[in-house]
């Protein structure tokens, strides 16, 4: 899942590879489960938070070996940031920036850039979002994807973003 170039920050990517560095204890070149308290210490993620970032770690590990990568935590930390910035974007009426993230973010989870998401590609952000307003996964994908097509599109999304990120009315 390729990261924009937009959203290449030289601060962000040195703020990460420094966590990364202090998380990798045994030197391997990989975080495993033994080693996130300290990365969650060396990117000050508070607990709630740190909840959330566990699941999509799980979600992002690409060959299922319990471990990531630099290039790994870097994407996660991308779209957690963009995650976590939606709500405080939609608090400051800046809707313009609002939907410019949610569409990037959308860009992003496009792994295959089909121009839509499947339940695959979204699942992830569906599984986080259904614990807070509790539905299940398999019941907020029927609700987003209005024209029963199997896929979000990105209207669909930028929708979805807007009810559960954007600015309360």
């Amino acid at each position: 899942m390729p990261i924009p170039e937009e959203l290449k920050d030289p601060e962000l990517i040195q703020q990460v590879n420094i966590a990364f560095d202090e998380a990798d204890t045994d030197g391997s070149g990989t975080i495993d489960v033994d080693e996130l308290e300290t990365l969650k210490t060396a990117l000050d993620i508070k607990d709630d938070q740190f909840d959330v970032l566990i699941g999509w770690i799980k979600h992002f590990d690409r060959d299922g070996n319990g471990k990531f990568d630099r290039e790994e935590l870097l994407e996660i930390v991308v779209i957690f940031t963009i995650f976590t910035m939606l709500p405080e974007l939609a608090e400051k009426g800046d809707m313009e920036h609002f939907d410019a993230l949610a569409d990037m973010l959308f860009s992003i989870l496009d792994a295959d850039h089909s121009g839509s998401l499947d339940k695959d590609e979204i699942s992830f952000l569906l599984t986080t979002m259904s614990s807070c307003i509790g539905e299940t996964p398999d019941e907020m994908f029927a609700c987003i994807d209005r024209d029963s097509s199997g896929m979000v599109d990105r209207s669909e999304f930028l929708d979805l973003m807007r009810v559960l990120l954007g600015p309360s009315v």
